[in-house]
Formats: C-alpha cells, sequence, structure tokens
C-alpha cells in the first residue's frame, strides 16, 4: 500500500526539507503552494496523511484544514498543522483543533533563535 503525503507549504525550502525527510521513511509527497494545486492533487492522488503549514499566501492552511475534512475520503486521515512564532499574531493555538488538525506543531521563526 502506497503512503502519499500532501505538504501544503509556500515557503520552496521548508517544503524541500520536508519532503526529504518524509521520502525517507517511504512515504510519496506531492506538494502544494496554491489551493488550485491542493485540488489537482486531490483530484489524481489519494492521500493518506497532510501536513499543512497555519499561514500561506493564499488559502490560509487553517481554511484547508476544514476543506479537507469536508471531503467523505478524507474526513478520517490525519492532519499536522504547523506554525511559527511569526504566525503567532495570527493564530490562536488553543484553537488548532477547532481547526480540524490532528496535530499542531510548533517550529522556531529562524534557525538563530
Amino acid at each position: 500500500m502506497s503512503k502519499n503525503l500532501l505538504i501544503y507549504e509556500s515557503d520552496q525550502a521548508s517544503a524541500e526539507n520536508l519532503s526529504a525527510l518524509f521520502e525517507q521513511f517511504g512515504f510519496s509527497v506531492f506538494v502544494a503552494d496554491s489551493e488550485t494545486k491542493v485540488q489537482e492533487i486531490l483530484d489524481k492522488t489519494k492521500i493518506n496523511a497532510f501536513i499543512v503549514r497555519a499561514e500561506n499566501p493564499g488559502m490560509k492552511g487553517f481554511m484547508l484544514c476544514k476543506k479537507i475534512r469536508a471531503i467523505s475520503l478524507y474526513a478520517s486521515r490525519p492532519i499536522l498543522l504547523i506554525s511559527s512564532d511569526a504566525d503567532e499574531a495570527t493564530f490562536d493555538r488553543h484553537r488548532e483543533f477547532d481547526y480540524h488538525a490532528d496535530y499542531y506543531l510548533k517550529l522556531p521563526a529562524d534557525d538563530e533563535t
């Protein structure tokens, strides 16, 4: 059985790092940086898990989580919502589960802190 992971991340370096990590564990990784790209991937591929960046230009990760949950095929698939210190101004971390994420990971804003 294939393990397909969709990563919704606008930062190319972060997306590449996450992809490399999960490919080492046998995942087929699909990266999207826009709502359009997410939809293209979902139309062609059955995804087993999602990693969603809370703050992305365009559609915010919170809204993507809600949209994923509205699709019956993905209603129970795991979603990891990622935010950074830079996202904190617009994200109430106590409400991550209101956004239908299963897991929440807070990353440092930069490597120098």
